[in-house]
């Protein structure tokens, strides 16, 4: 079994792979453990998580979903590999998590708005 070193990558490969750490490091501090690790230049098909507080219809759920992937993340269909994950800390609406991006079409947004205000 061969051992690979820092010298056997060339600058560039070493330039690429740093940024690509930089990037998944801002991801956590964006969005907390939640992030996953994408080459932008090899970006993967999406990856669809949505939170919504408990006792929410799924289907009402569903139809909000689709609203908000569609004008916020140019999804015109709700993936397959959707996680629908139940968080009894929202008060109503939903989060949605697409790639490493979210955004937070909550109450509970509103609220900490108002309380920090």
């Amino acid at each position: 079994m061969t051992t690979a070193t820092l010298s056997t990558y060339s600058r560039e490969q070493l330039s690429d792979i740093l940024r690509i750490l930089k990037l998944y490091k801002t991801s956590l501090v964006q969005i907390g453990h939640r992030a996953r690790l994408i080459d932008p230049k090899n970006n993967p098909d999406v990856s669809v998580r949505i939170e919504y507080p408990t006792g929410a219809a799924l289907e009402d759920i569903r139809s909000f979903a689709v609203a908000g992937l569609d004008q916020f993340f140019g999804i015109k269909k709700i993936p397959e590999d959707v996680v629908f994950a139940e968080v009894p800390s929202l008060i109503g609406g939903i989060r949605i998590f697409a790639w490493d991006d979210m955004i937070n079409i909550s109450f509970q947004k509103f609220a900490n708005q108002i309380k920090n205000t």
